[in-house]
């Protein structure tokens, strides 16, 4: 083949490919849930008992206590993973 013949061939070969497989970094959001630890305030009742010489009485007093749970929550996660796409001959070539 002549060098003439040679890149009408290679020209051809450009031209009929129109995508090829390149690797790209690609962000991805995923949801985890997490626990937060929270305060709260509840009223207990306490029953005493009172015994005297006659007879036992039970006093209820009202006593407030802070408490701690754990709270679920929806925490928004981000990372990046690599995947192949195929792009544009044209998008390699001019870097798009």
């Amino acid at each position: 083949m002549h060098s003439k013949e040679m890149s009408i061939v290679v020209t051809c070969l450009v031209f009929s490919v129109s995508c090829v497989s390149r690797e790209v970094q690609v962000t991805e959001n995923y949801y985890e849930t997490e626990y937060r630890t929270e305060q709260y305030t509840d009223i207990e009742k306490v029953v005493t008992v009172v015994e005297g010489e006659d007879q036992s009485d039970e006093v209820i007093e009202e006593k407030t206590v802070t408490k701690e749970r754990q709270v679920p929550y929806q925490a928004e996660k981000q990372r990046t993973v690599i995947q192949t796409r195929e792009v544009p001959v044209w998008g390699v070539i001019f870097g798009k």
